[in-house]
């Protein structure tokens, strides 16, 4: 097939969205979004359907995987729409469930020829590197009571404060609850007029305005910066989604009217995506926010091991040099069996989605191959009776522990930030031998998280060392868990749910007025 099979794709699929309009297109997602949920009722109204269509089952080839509209939406930005006024006069109508059914299989052979050229020249695991990176949040959802406690312990210093307050015009706690009170009602209905009244919930114009100024863009606009980002050679499907930083659109007809195509994507703006709030922010606040993940992660390792089980870090000094041990070390035996170093640098998009990523964002990838190097220097200074003695297992590993879900599935990269690593000590610190370096892991937090949920203390120590070898190596630890220990299955709630309030002290009114709280999506 090759290329010449892609370029007819790609005009077929061109043909296609160039004769879909963009609104029409946003609330065809909103309805199949909303079929396929746990309220099917209310797209009824919308769209026409097949029975099969109302399904949650991912493998059910009715199902309609949202990783793949908001690609879709994002293409239609991009593509030069078709006049429909003139022959063949042909306009895709978007009131029923086969109308996706086309865009969806026309992106599919798109990416799937996309795929297939990559490959020639990519292997596999790079490429299943980048399919987790598209998947995986939408697999594990978007509302999720840990991820809001995380987002806001995590940006809620001070300093943080103070710079969304002064870029934002609204107090950081104000934005997170009119983000919750926006996204259920966008779960509720498929469109909103820009001068809704929300003060029922306690929200005022100003605090209505500045929230929307931040999450929503103008319709024209939308299209102008999505040619901007999309103007890669990178795939179709890794391109960069418009919709993560400005998950509303606002319309323009007889007056003003705002659609959330995908109503999930605003409740990661207001987690995850307070980063698009923060970037460029001055130094101290990006050192207060990695210490505070720093804290985040002591303490909830704690929550299953005893607090003697974990130990903080501590300065020392060399030659009036100040280094530090470790961010976290975990304890066996009373000998330190895990030295975690925590990393809170945000995964960019070309880190996520380049084909050649340790390339491409060579500078972000930096930290993560800093963070081995500060390992097997504390390894190695406690060798030489430089850092403060310390008893160190004879099979202790190291772990990188990250806010994002960086070299996830990729063993080939986890590889070479190793390599990376081994020539960094080379350069700066030559007396580090192959003994000072221990085998380290690379763990995303929500996925330690999962494990933590279901572990005891003694499954969580033999996880982390059996998956810096070979036969687990680049696996995600939750999975390594579960292959390791299948009978042990806890199921712990999230440990901070009662302290969810200290952080965002606006969720115990946003949970009297959504009822039991966030919709299940």
């Amino acid at each position: 097939m090759g290329r010449p099979a892609l370029d007819l794709y790609r005009r077929k699929f061109a043909k296609l969205i160039g004769i879909t309009a963009d609104d029409e297109l946003a609330w065809l997602i909103w309805a199949v979004s909303t079929l396929q949920s746990s309220r099917p009722e209310r797209a009824k109204l919308l769209i026409s359907y097949p029975e099969e269509a109302v399904t949650q089952d991912v493998g059910s080839r009715y199902y309609a995987h949202p990783w793949r509209m908001e690609t879709i939406f994002n293409e239609a930005l991009v593509a030069p729409k078709i006049e429909v006024n003139q022959p063949p006069y042909r306009k895709l109508v978007c009131t029923s469930f086969g109308a996706m059914a086309m865009l969806m299989n026309a992106i599919g052979k798109v990416e799937d020829q996309e795929s297939g050229l990559s490959l020639k020249y990519l292997d596999v695991i790079s490429e299943l590197h980048r399919i987790a990176q598209r998947q995986f949040e939408w697999q594990r959802g978007f509302i999720n009571l840990g991820a809001l406690y995380r987002a806001s312990f995590i940006y809620g210093g001070p300093l943080a404060r103070g710079r969304f307050a002064d870029r934002r015009g609204i107090e950081l706690d104000d934005f997170c609850r009119c983000c919750f009170v926006l996204m259920a009602s966008w779960f509720s209905r498929p469109i909103m007029a820009r001068d809704s009244d929300f003060s029922v919930a306690g929200i005022s114009k100003q605090q209505l305005d500045a929230t929307l100024e931040a999450i929503s863009i103008e319709h024209a606009e939308d299209r102008i910066l999505a040619a901007k980002q999309r103007a890669t050679e990178n795939q179709t499907a890794y391109k960069q989604s418009i919709l993560r930083q400005y998950p509303v659109i606002r319309f323009n007809n007889d007056s003003e009217y705002l659609i959330a195509p995908l109503p999930q994507l605003i409740s990661s703006r207001a987690t995850s995506g307070l980063y698009y709030d923060l970037i460029g922010g001055r130094g101290d606040v990006r050192n207060e926010i990695s210490g505070r993940f720093e804290n985040y992660c002591r303490r909830i390792i704690r929550t299953v091991l005893s607090d003697a089980a974990v130990v903080d870090g501590s300065l020392y000094s060399i030659r009036g040099r100040s280094f530090e041990t470790f961010d976290a070390g975990i304890l066996d035996a009373g000998e330190i069996a895990v030295i975690v170093e925590c990393k809170a640098t945000k995964l960019t998009y070309d880190a996520k989605f380049s084909e050649f990523p340790l390339v491409e964002a060579e500078d972000k990838y930096s930290e993560i191959v800093k963070g081995v190097f500060q390992i097997w220097r504390y390894i190695s200074h406690v060798r030489r009776g430089l850092a403060p003695a310390a008893a160190i297992s004879k099979d202790a590993v190291g772990m990188v522990l990250t806010l994002d879900a960086w070299l996830m599935m990729s063993t080939p990269m986890q590889r070479e930030v190793t390599n990376r690593a081994v020539k960094l000590a080379k350069s700066q610190e030559s007396e580090i031998t192959s003994e000072d370096q221990i085998p380290v892991i690379f763990c995303p937090i929500d996925d330690l998280e999962l494990v933590l949920a279901n572990c005891t203390s003694e499954s969580l120590l033999e996880t982390a060392r059996k998956s810096a070898h070979d036969e687990f190596y680049g696996w995600m630890m939750y999975n390594v868990h579960q292959q390791l220990f299948p009978e042990i299955r806890h199921g712990r709630t999230y440990p901070f749910l009662e302290q969810l309030p200290e952080v965002a002290p606006w969720w115990g009114d946003m949970q009297a007025i959504m009822g039991r709280g966030p919709p299940n999506v």
